[in-house]
């Protein structure tokens, strides 16, 4: 996992996290509740397939239970 010294802002979820020579190094995933501009991406390796081979993850999941609050 990467932290991140940048603005991640709501929707930013699932975007690219870009390195110095364009490649995708991984993605965004999360932004600190407080304390500024502080976000985590997960790494490109840890995402494997999920960036690599996107169109083979076809299979519809549950998105669990949903909770109010």
């Amino acid at each position: 996992v990467y932290q991140l010294g940048a603005d991640v802002r709501q929707g930013n979820s699932g975007g690219p996290l870009v390195d110095a020579e364009g490649n995708v190094a991984g993605v965004v995933f999360a932004r600190a509740m407080e304390g500024g501009e502080v976000g985590f991406a997960v790494t490109a390796e840890a995402a494997g397939e999920v960036l690599s081979d996107p169109g083979s993850f076809t299979e519809s999941v549950s998105t669990g239970q949903c909770v109010e609050r």
